[in-house]
């Protein structure tokens, strides 16, 4: 396989990378204009796992950290040669020269872009608290707690309950007077008024207790507006639901 940045104008007939000389299992690369310097990367977790070639016929191998680096990229505004893996505690590789490189340790929880995670979020006329376990407490107006056992408005302000159902929360998020929780696998459950269907689950009936948001399995952040949700997924895309009068849903 060959990354979308590999250099277009590259005769791969030429490549002696992928010859017996070098082995098998080199599949991405790139090129340094300004150091005029091909790069190739195999994932073979051994010690020599980057290839270097000035004129992309000639290849040097190079030693590397062991580890099952995946990809290659040159980036000229840090001046750097940068190679991923998909696995192991250290996933990232730099070097400034394509001949030295070093490991840049970031010890991931997952393969997610690390986002800042909202911890609290206001509504209209409650408040909610999302705890270290995952777990999301709130006080305030009781219908908008996502707690089914309470039905009327009353309790203002002397009661704290917790959200059903949901103890994998990583980020809340709160409108006026409906709520938006984004699990660790990616998906969002939303509770409370549904007016206009901005609970996003196919449906204008309120729900006391916390529904799961249709179509959405890749979600990294979420946000609430008076009357609508947002959520940014993990390709880079919005998906937004609700009240559209000014537009706010960017569709």
């Amino acid at each position: 396989t060959v990354q979308n940045n590999i250099y277009h104008d590259l005769d791969f007939t030429k490549l002696s990378v992928y010859s017996n000389n070098l082995n098998n299992g080199f599949q991405s690369i790139c090129r340094s204009d300004s150091l005029n310097l091909f790069v190739a990367i195999n994932n073979n977790n051994l010690n020599q796992q980057i290839a270097t070639s000035s004129d992309g016929i000639t290849w040097t191998l190079r030693n590397t950290p062991n580890n099952n680096w995946t990809s290659v990229c040159w980036s000229s505004k840090l001046n750097l040669f940068v190679a991923v893996a998909n696995s192991g505690s250290n996933r990232v590789m730099i070097s400034s020269n394509g001949i030295n490189w070093s490991t840049n340790t970031i010890n991931y929880s997952s393969n997610k872009p690390i986002i800042t995670k909202n911890t609290l979020a206001i509504g209209s006329n409650y408040s909610l608290f999302l705890l270290n376990n995952g777990i999301i407490y709130g006080c305030g107006n009781t219908q908008y707690l996502g707690n089914s056992t309470q039905t009327t408005p009353s309790n203002y302000g002397n009661i704290t309950l917790q959200v059903d159902n949901i103890n994998t929360a990583t980020a809340i998020a709160a409108g006026s007077s409906h709520s938006l929780a984004l699990l660790s696998n990616g998906t969002i459950k939303s509770w409370g008024d549904n007016s206009y269907g901005k609970l996003g689950n196919n449906s204008i009936t309120t729900s006391l207790a916390p529904v799961n948001v249709s179509n959405i399995s890749n979600a990294i952040a979420i946000a609430a507006g008076n009357n609508h949700s947002l959520a940014l997924l993990s390709d880079g895309t919005v998906m937004s639901c609700g009240y559209n009068n000014a537009c706010q849903l960017g569709n």
